[in-house]
């Protein structure tokens, strides 16, 4: 293989290797307060760290978690956004409250401790 393809496929190689990790690293749950009701994703989702004066329904409670060590509080709410967007809602109220969450496996007989942090919050739209 010429240099040139050697250099092109290992950078294929890496970007693939980083795009996966990073996607697998952040997830985002949400429970829908009613499942048949379907809106129309949004554009954009406004954030609060405390519920507005504004009229408000809640559609749904929102729960991000993220391997402790690899993303800030930002990236949680910047998640937790897309996903509320995706789902119709105008704005998000995030908890300010993060929690730590650990969990134990055993890949291969080895106990290995996972930390993620969570960050939970519920999504709305205005009345």
């Amino acid at each position: 293989m010429k240099t040139g393809a050697k250099a092109f496929a290992s950078l294929l190689a890496l970007l693939l290797l980083v795009s996966c990790a990073t996607s697998a690293q952040i997830v985002t749950n949400v429970a829908l307060v009613n499942p048949g009701e379907r809106l129309p994703p949004q554009k954009v989702v406004a954030a609060f760290t405390q519920p507005p004066t504004r009229a408000y329904r809640e559609i749904a409670q929102l729960e991000t978690m993220a391997a402790e060590e690899v993303l800030s509080s930002v990236s949680l709410v910047e998640h937790m956004r897309a996903k509320a967007a995706q789902i119709g809602a105008d704005a998000i109220v995030v908890d300010q409250k993060n929690e730590t969450r650990k969990t134990v496996s055993t890949p291969l007989g080895a106990a290995e401790i996972t930390s993620y942090r969570v960050l939970k919050g519920i999504a709305i739209k205005f009345e």
